[in-house]
């Protein structure tokens, strides 16, 4: 069963103290550490093909550009044929990341784990894993005119 996160208090003060920054970088250049589910890729490209931009960046590791938020949202924009991405860089060593099962009882990986499995092409099963601290973390309005 999936649950809806809500942003506490504790998410809202950590996500101010965490430094990010945008930027646009290659879809290829980024490294997944979740799988996708195909119809929800193909229903998210539609809805970003109709609505003509995308909201919600790509969250990203700074260091190893392994992708920690927003899987789906790549996977669709690669669908789409767009050549630059928007991500957020983070710090995922900042102690305020740190790593959530969506699922009840479930052991959660460690973040060297989401890390290595990433890098070496062994990703997780699509919703393995969540980072509180991530979700809602910014909006930037980009056109996919502009991305392809």
């Amino acid at each position: 069963m999936t649950r809806k996160v809500k942003r506490t208090p504790e998410t809202r003060a950590a996500q101010g103290k965490l430094r990010t920054r945008f930027t646009l970088l290659p879809p290829d250049d980024l490294h997944p550490h979740e799988r996708t589910v195909p119809e929800k890729v193909a229903e998210l490209a539609r809805a970003l093909e109709h609505d003509g931009a995308i909201i919600r960046p790509v969250v990203v590791d700074e260091e190893t550009l392994v992708v920690l938020d927003g899987h789906h949202r790549l996977a669709a924009l690669r669908k789409l044929g767009c050549r630059q991405v928007p991500v957020i860089l983070v710090d995922y060593s900042d102690p305020s990341i740190v790593v959530a099962t969506w699922r009840e009882g479930e052991v959660p990986p460690t973040k060297e784990a989401v890390l290595l499995r990433a890098l070496a092409g062994d990703v997780f099963e699509p919703k393995s894993t969540r980072h509180p601290v991530l979700n809602g973390l910014g909006h930037v309005k980009c056109k996919l005119t502009d991305l392809r």
